[in-house]
């Protein structure tokens, strides 16, 4: 029997990698690129939930300064708060913007369990709660989000939608300065009022004085 050398064996494989790395290129790159995409998205929806509970904020403390003189005045102004916000605070780049129909008011309620419920329109009360909306879509003001490889896997556009209420809770805070004599009296003391012929007028305030 004839017997062959080793090197006889050996087969050439030159170029066999090729084939896989061609094959593997176009996942890789869609693995890369979503990667991509998803950490952009994620910063721009914290961006645009930051922006639209800063300017839902703005607008219901614009409108508790406002509405109880004039509560459409307090509408315009609420709306003119958050869009003044909003200009200041980017998200994916681009300034936020609303449109009228973004801004809906109503009326806020605690709870029994302490939660605080929003009733959208106005009706006989005023206002004491604005819900806001912030959108980065293909139909808003500032338009969607472009992604930079999101034409690799058919979905080259962001959109993301966020909504935030904020209310106000008007309280009237009075304070009373009583100068009469009878402070000077101690808390427990059921005396009235002390006449100007009273030696304790002239007195110091007792310690437990009221």
């Amino acid at each position: 029997m004839r017997r062959y050398p080793n090197s006889c064996k050996r087969y050439s494989r030159t170029g066999s990698m090729l084939v896989l790395i061609a094959v593997l290129m176009p996942i890789l790159m869609m693995v890369v690129g979503f990667s991509v995409d998803l950490a952009n998205m994620q910063r721009v929806r914290t961006e645009l939930r930051a922006a639209t509970d800063l300017s839902s904020k703005a607008a219901a403390h614009a409108l508790s300064l406002a509405i109880v003189d004039d509560p459409d005045q307090g509408t315009i102004e609420a709306i003119d708060a958050a869009n003044a916000v909003a200009q200041a605070n980017k998200v994916g780049g681009v300034p936020l913007q609303f449109e009228t129909g973004d801004f809906v008011f109503g009326r806020s309620t605690q709870q029994g369990n302490g939660t605080w419920h929003f009733v959208p329109g106005v009706g006989s009360s005023s206002p004491n709660a604005v819900q806001l909306t912030g959108r980065r879509t293909a139909g808003s003001p500032s338009g969607p989000v472009i992604l930079n490889f999101g034409g690799l896997y058919g979905h080259p556009l962001f959109e993301p939608v966020i909504s935030a209420t904020s209310s106000f809770r008007a309280v009237d805070i009075c304070l009373v300065l009583d100068r009469s004599s009878s402070m000077k009296l101690s808390v427990d003391d059921t005396a009235g009022l002390m006449g100007s012929s009273d030696p304790r007028v002239c007195q110091n305030p007792y310690a437990d004085s009221r």
